[in-house]
């Protein structure tokens, strides 16, 4: 009885992983003429299905960040198509003015440093994509509900940062894939979750 919660979030996110959106989106990726390069936080189904050239800035498959912390000198220097990032939830840093690290190799470390580096030395339009495709999935709407009975916090559905890079080949194929899955600007995403502002 005490381990049966475990098991029923466990069976639940095993049925919610046909209703994640990088499978359709890595896939969709593979059809696009155009050779693309990534940058991404998570080397897992995004490379595996496009055929892309992918960077793992967190270094578990890109030997040169295994042990040091991404710099955004690094992102220039690489000049990535589409870069991928997931923070954990909490995008708040994009509307600092400021967002120098302190140079430890952490997760949020890594993504504010991949961020700047596409803000500062590249031209990339930015979309935030849901990692679900909520309106088709009922066992996401399922979960939400446990969620509410027990009081935890239900407004952090997850978003992924998508980063195109305007010049590439590959720019509008791209923005076409991330808009049919639910992508909206980083204001419109930020408007709904104004809640931010008050944690």
């Amino acid at each position: 009885m005490l381990m049966a919660p475990f098991y029923i979030k466990a069976t639940l996110d095993t049925i919610s992983i046909p209703y994640e959106n990088p499978i359709y989106i890595s896939k969709s990726l593979n059809r696009l003429q155009c050779n693309g390069t990534m940058m991404i936080t998570e080397a897992g189904r995004l490379p595996y299905y496009s055929k892309w050239q992918a960077i793992d800035l967190w270094g578990l498959n890109t030997p040169a960040l295994s042990k040091t912390l991404v710099s955004p000198q690094f992102v220039r220097d690489y000049n990535p198509d589409l870069i991928v990032l997931h923070s954990g939830g909490d995008y708040r840093f994009i509307n600092q003015d400021n967002l120098i690290t302190d140079g430890s190799k952490t997760w949020i470390n890594m993504v504010k440093n991949a961020y700047v580096g596409a803000a500062t030395y590249g031209d990339y339009q930015l979309f935030m994509v849901p990692f679900f495709q909520t309106e088709k999935c009922w066992v996401c709407q399922l979960k939400k509900q446990l969620k509410e009975l027990v009081n935890r916090n239900t407004k952090f559905d997850r978003y992924d940062m998508y980063m195109i890079r305007k010049d590439s080949l590959c720019f509008s194929g791209v923005k076409k894939i991330l808009l049919e899955h639910g992508a909206v600007d980083y204001q419109s995403y930020f408007g709904r979750k104004s809640h931010f502002i008050n944690r």
